[in-house]
């Protein structure tokens, strides 16, 4: 299937910049496959919509704060995403710009505490391995991880206490997503409540979600293009 084929105009103005309030007053669209007809209600709206015995799955993947600004030796921004711890304490990591973060730039974060990173290779496909010179990189996003907030949020640079709640699911628990399992965002526990009272069943399971969500896709047809695990 030729990628085109997917391409569709989304005015800058129809993306929410803030979620709905409470999380599962968001809206809904219901297609009726027996009668083909579409149908608009609210998230809330849903143990009405299912029947007894119907199953529910939900990833209970945690997002972890990702995200790290840094400066190179030239003082110059440079953003880290880091997704997957590697050995000796080192992590793999997403670098924005790429041409300032060839292997053995030092980085360092300037807010207190400060830490000092290092590159310490580059991978084929574009991340880098990183390590921290004082200290561990789970220290390092404990104290200064960002919640990694899709880039067309216009205050995505500057996420906010909320962000930080609200960017998980209320059923997240094991740690491991760079970014939310968005389809998740909307549940409540009140509306869980809700389902098992209908007779739905809730199952859980764990995917966390990893760099390939941010990957463009550039093979022209769909079959030609690879996500990583």
């Amino acid at each position: 299937m030729d990628v085109a084929a997917f391409d569709y105009e989304l005015p800058p103005e129809a993306i929410a910049q803030t979620p709905a309030t409470p999380r599962d007053a968001a809206r809904l669209l219901v297609l009726d496959r027996a009668r083909q007809a579409l149908a608009d209600h609210l998230f809330a709206d849903l143990p009405g919509l299912l029947r007894p015995g119907d199953c529910v799955v939900v990833n209970n993947s945690r997002v972890i704060p990702a995200r790290v600004l840094a400066r190179d030796a030239g003082g110059r921004a440079v953003e880290l995403l880091f997704f997957e711890p590697r050995a000796e304490g080192c992590w793999r990591a997403l670098v924005r710009p790429g041409r300032r973060c060839r292997a053995g730039a030092p980085l360092v974060v300037e807010r207190e505490p400060q830490a000092r990173l290092r590159i310490v290779g580059v991978e084929p496909d574009g991340p880098r391995v990183v390590e921290r010179l004082d200290g561990t990189i789970e220290d390092l996003l404990a104290a200064h991880g960002l919640p990694p907030l899709p880039p067309y949020i216009r205050h995505f640079a500057t996420p906010t206490a909320e962000d930080r709640e609200r960017y998980q699911t209320v059923y997240a628990r094991p740690p491991g997503s760079v970014a939310a399992p968005t389809a998740g965002l909307h549940f409540t526990q009140s509306l869980l409540e809700g389902l098992r009272a209908r007779g739905a069943e809730i199952h859980e399971l764990t995917l966390h979600v990893g760099p390939g969500t941010f990957q463009p896709i550039k093979a022209p047809r769909v079959e030609a293009h690879r996500l990583p695990p």
